[in-house]
């Protein structure tokens, strides 16, 4: 039955129906917004202490295997200075040992002291005054910065103030192209910062309990060749250099005065410490771009892009600040738009950590990045604004929209969800200036979570829809979703899954694409504490949902998995994606309950119901393991190539099954601390296509694609015809050189392109395809045949 029902498929496509295709797009309808009917003052939020996980611990256990992993992440290379623009007339350059940021003549040098250090030890330096022959030679006060090459100016009119980046430090000068007359030239530059001043031979120093930044002795050279080393000296906040009458009157301009901000005195050894990582997929580039924190001191992280190919390996100069200012952005999400082609990053952003806390964001492709923008501030809802998300669309019909969904905070125990959409713009906009109301009770929501994508468009845009999870605190936890179609409308809300008090972290798929009776599933995970071992012990709980509801039972993913050992292990955070047939949970594991950290996925696909029954799941794979170094391996993110593939143009659909991960691979013995990528398929490896020699004569066959589940396969032979049937268990002799390596069921197109339908019973199934080729001086029958290798399809 199983081979029948591919073969019906393979007739059905030969003769040419193919799966339903997008329409257009109708025009979208006003967004659903609420007013926001809270009264009374809101409460700053105040990050939560620590949580006792993701933890690290001693390694009780050696684990039996390991496995290779892709493309780790080059981050900030030892000799790279990168920089960036985040808005209009502000200027950033990043190494891996200081940043150095410039505004309206103020140049701070910020030094890397390691993550730990209390807080950033910004060194402020602005033109203070400038004397010729004992009198004051005006500038301008708060020139805008201008980017040359490695360098940055500030034009001041008399002279130019420059600072050339280098990775191991900053040079700055002062370069005078005209003088209206000649005598002594002083120059001072006023220096703000909480690092205490200290000489130390040539070097001016500025130091704390954790290091510090060299201010180096400077130089006077012209024109013509001759250099001086010149005194500096440094009282109450100013740094003065003197170049001397004589040396100025002979002086062949230009004449520049040269100091150097050195390189970082570090006093202690530490380590940058990278944080959350979340990725996304372009179509459009063919690329993955992974997002991550890198925390700069404990009040300041900064987040980073970087991009690879469609085989995992990292572009090389890919990686781009997202910010690296002296603000904090934490917790970045990213997501794609098709129809643009931009990535849309978002974050929670404060400067120090503190309250307010405000949505930022910034886009980014192969061929722009966009200046960062406000999401959402205090502007429009009272209540800091933290935990942000995003989702994207795939749709290439415009109109499009990213979605973004965030925790406001308007009490210690009232938090809500909101969201808003923005438009695919370099700088995106809004729709409405109202948020988007998700759950806005007087109950403790937290942990938003939506969908990567929309969807696929099929039959039209009305099937795109977003899902929002979050998590309710009360005294019976819940998990609870509510959707929202592309153009704004909202769908309903209802109750996912609940428990006790220690449900958390959930986590959404995009939507299928809807099978022939129109149903598109999601699936929502939760991390499910115990509350009978103090919470130490966590599972993951999925079930599956339609935009109206859950239409399974919840089930325990550990439980599923049938590993009795493992079940009793400490499992944790779960990411979920789908490719738009099955769903791939990621979480993290704790190995034999040992504080060694890793990552693993299990890929479920969804069995209909009989005749009044509710849906089910089945595993795939159970516990594949992307992460499983004898290291601390976690804070993943997890996605989907269909995310980006929801909009097709003709012919049969063209997916892939292919997911990729990213995670924190906090490092071990002669590792370093670093950001990790690997591709994953969504199943085992079983199955595919292989070949039966059973071929003579010129005919020939041929095939593309992948036999999996809703994937496209492509066979081809060079004969008039394509035989398709059941493989047999010995090929059957035509003549002393062809060979039948198939029972026949049907003959075919040569040319046949098919779509495994995302039907689980299909999986192990085979079928058979074999070419024949009619013509004189083939080997066969009266020198008229010629038969092909028969290919056997095993759909996986």
């Amino acid at each position: 039955m199983l081979d029948i029902r591919l073969l019906v498929l393979c007739g059905a496509l030969a003769t040419g129906l193919v799966p339903q295709q997008p329409t257009g797009k109708p025009a979208p309808l006003p967004p659903s917004v609420e007013p926001d009917l809270k009264l009374g003052p809101t409460e700053p939020f105040v990050p939560p202490p620590a949580t006792a996980r993701p933890r690290a611990g001693a390694l009780r256990s050696a684990k039996p295997v390991s496995r290779p992993e892709e493309g780790p992440a080059a981050l900030l290379e030892g000799d790279r200075v990168l920089f960036d623009s985040p808005e209009p007339n502000s200027i950033w350059a990043a190494t891996a040992t200081y940043k150095i940021g410039f505004a309206r003549g103020t140049a701070s040098f910020v030094p890397f002291l390691g993550s730990t250090v209390a807080g950033d030890h910004a060194v402020h330096l602005r033109l203070r005054d400038l004397e010729l022959g004992g009198r004051r030679l005006p500038a301008k006060e708060s020139p805008e910065p201008r980017r040359d090459g490695n360098a940055v100016e500030f034009d001041h009119g008399s002279f130019v103030a420059r600072y050339e980046t280098r990775a191991d430090g900053v040079e700055q000068s002062f370069r005078f192209d005209r003088l209206p007359s000649r005598g002594a030239l002083v120059v001072r530059v006023g220096v703000e910062t909480a690092l205490l001043a200290e000489s130390t031979g040539d070097s001016l120093r500025f130091l704390g309990a954790a290091g510090g930044v060299d201010y180096g002795p400077a130089l006077a050279f012209d024109a013509g060749g001759r250099r001086l080393a010149l005194e500096r000296r440094f009282h109450d906040g100013v740094i003065e250099i003197a170049v001397p009458e004589a040396f100025v009157a002979d002086a062949k301009l230009p004449l520049v005065i040269d100091p150097v901000i050195g390189a970082v005195a570090t006093v202690h050894s530490d380590t940058a410490v990278l944080g959350q990582s979340d990725l996304c997929f372009s179509e459009a580039d063919r690329r993955y771009t992974v997002c991550f924190e890198l925390v700069y001191s404990a009040t300041d992280t900064d987040v980073y892009a970087y991009d690879l190919d469609a085989d995992g390996v990292p572009i090389a100069g890919s990686i781009t600040p997202i910010d690296v200012s002296t603000d904090s952005w934490q917790a970045p999400r990213i997501a794609n738009n098709a129809l643009s082609g931009r990535n849309l990053v978002v974050a929670q952003v404060s400067t120090g950590n503190v309250s307010p806390f405000v949505i930022r964001g910034r886009t980014r492709s192969v061929a722009e990045l966009g200046s960062q923008f406000t999401v959402e501030d205090q502007t429009n809802a009272s209540g800091d604004k933290i935990r942000p998300d995003v989702g994207g669309d795939g749709h290439l019909s415009p109109p499009t929209y990213f979605t973004v969904v965030w925790e406001r905070v308007f009490s210690t125990s009232d938090h809500d969800i909101h969201g808003v959409q923005l438009s695919n713009d370099l700088t995106p906009v809004r729709r409405t200036t109202t948020p988007i109301l998700f759950d806005n009770s007087g109950s403790f929501e937290t942990e938003p979570q939506i969908s990567n994508g929309a969807g696929a468009p099929i039959p039209d845009a009305l099937a795109q829809w977003w899902t929002v999870v979050w998590r309710r605190s009360t005294s019976v936890g819940q998990i609870f979703a509510s959707t929202l179609r592309w153009d704004g409308l909202r769908g309903g809300t209802f109750l996912a899954g609940s428990g006790d008090v220690l449900l958390g972290w959930p986590s959404v798929s995009t939507l299928t694409v809807p099978d022939p009776q129109g149903n598109a599933l999601a699936l929502i995970a939760w991390e499910h504490g115990f509350l009978t071992d103090g919470g130490d012990t966590h599972d993951i709980d999925v079930v599956l949902c339609t935009r109206q509801g859950p239409v399974s039972p919840v089930y325990d993913l550990q439980v599923l998995e049938g590993d009795t050992t493992a079940r009793q292990w400490d499992q944790f955070q779960p990411r979920v994606a789908s490719d738009g047939c099955r769903f791939v949970v990621a979480y993290g594991d704790d190995y034999a309950d040992s504080g060694d950290l890793d990552v693993r996925v299990t890929t479920l696909h969804a069995l209909a119901p009989g005749t009044g029954g509710a849906w089910a799941l089945g595993i795939s794979e159970a516990r594949a393991a992307p992460a499983f170094a004898n290291r601390v391996e976690t804070k993943h993110g997890l996605c989907a190539e269909f995310e980006s593939h929801g909009s097709f143009s003709g012919g049969p659909i063209e997916r892939s099954n292919r997911h990729a991960l990213s995670w924190h691979d906090a490092g071990g013995t002669g590792v370093d601390n670093s950001i990790r990528f690997v591709r994953y398929a969504g199943m085992r490896s079983f199955g595919g296509i292989t070949t039966l020699p059973t071929g003579c004569g010129s005919a020939t066959i041929v095939h593309s694609g992948d036999p999996a589940l809703a994937l496209t396969i492509r066979i081809a032979t060079s004969g008039q015809a394509l035989l398709v049937g059941l493989a047999r268990g010995v090929p059957l002799p035509i003549c002393s050189t062809c060979a039948l390596g198939l029972d026949p069921f049907d003959s075919i197109s040569p040319h046949t392109t098919l779509v495994v339908p995302c039907d689980p019973s299909l999986l192990g199934g085979i079928l058979a395809f074999q070419g024949v080729k009619v013509a004189s001086g083939e080997p066969c029958v009266g020198n008229l045949i010629s038969l092909t290798d028969t290919l056997l399809v095993q759909v996986r």
